[in-house]
């Protein structure tokens, strides 16, 4: 039977009380924990299959089958019969760039990407993680939808970690044995003398910034007359917070109306001198060919 570790143990409430001790939110004790050598060997990989030898001596294969999806299959035992070919996830699209499949142990884990184009070198359209330990019976599959794929498994003490890193965030899933799969992603959030709610000096609209965390950082613009409210993913790049190109339209009898309505792109607000001003880059005769034209200036409502 498999020992548990601090990560899925947790003390009673009472009794950490009684003890002035505390006990860790064990996701975040994955997220931190730290990463363990894979001891398993790559016997083959191509785009289609990929073969280790574990550290015990058995064999695992990982292929794609055309119109079935991902197959796996493993040795019994060392020098033993294999497995009969088994279905890990079902689909008939096509593969991408690989199986990536690695293991510490008898802990097997496999990133295996999916899309209608991947042949024609288009980014995947769904990426799978699978893990499975001990006799290899019973895999684990999670499948994360718009993402160009998790880099590699991570083998932490108890468990494995995926994560993916962008500029606006991070992405981990973790994996353990008594809990399966948990997904978090954590958002870069904006700067605090950002966050508030900002009324345009002409009167015309009001901007709202809200912070990241769970949730990505996020704007709302609302027009004074009523006529549009839009709501959008806001990304802090450098000193600014860059604007979506496309903003949720939740209200405005025009539907091709902007929140503020001058057509001009990209658009960012730069915080200066406790105000803060709205811009976008316009061509002119400065040495780089453009500058920054305001677009509007707001002063803080809260």
């Amino acid at each position: 039977m498999r020992s548990r570790s601090a990560l899925t143990l947790c003390i009673p409430a009472l009794l950490v009380a009684a003890v002035g001790a505390g006990c860790a939110d064990p996701q975040e004790a994955a997220e931190n924990a730290k990463e363990l050598k894979s001891d398993s060997r790559q016997i083959e990989s191509n785009d289609d299959r990929s073969v280790i030898q574990l550290a015990d001596g058995r064999w695992v294969e990982m292929r794609y089958r055309p119109g079935k999806g991902l197959i796996e299959r493993h040795q019994r035992s060392t020098r033993g019969r294999w497995t009969t070919a088994r279905t890990i996830h079902r689909t008939k699209a096509g593969p991408c760039r690989g199986i990536k499949l690695r293991a510490r142990g008898d802990r097997v884990a496999a990133i295996a990407d999916f899309g209608h184009a991947c042949r024609e070198d288009q980014a995947p359209d769904w990426s799978v993680a699978v893990v499975a330990e001990g006799e290899l019976s019973d895999w684990d599959t999670d499948v994360e939808k718009g993402t160009d794929g998790w880099p590699r498994a991570r083998f932490i003490d108890d468990g494995v970690r995926f994560v993916d890193k962008w500029h606006s965030g991070t992405r981990t899933l973790l994996w353990t044995p008594d809990g399966g799969f948990d997904k978090r992603t954590a958002w870069e959030g904006i700067r605090k003398s950002f966050v508030g709610t900002w009324r345009a000096e002409d009167g015309s609209h009001r901007v709202t910034l809200e912070q990241g965390g769970a949730k990505p950082p996020r704007v709302t613009i609302t027009t004074s007359d009523g006529e549009c409210e839009a709501h959008g993913q806001v990304d802090m790049i450098g000193d600014v917070v860059q604007l979506p190109y496309d903003m949720d339209k939740v209200k405005g009898r025009n539907p091709d109306a902007l929140c503020p309505p001058e057509n001009s792109m990209p658009k960012n607000l730069e915080f200066k001198g406790g105000s803060l001003r709205l811009t976008t880059s316009v061509e002119s005769d400065d040495a780089d060919g453009y500058r920054d034209k305001t677009l509007a200036t707001y002063e803080r409502v809260n």
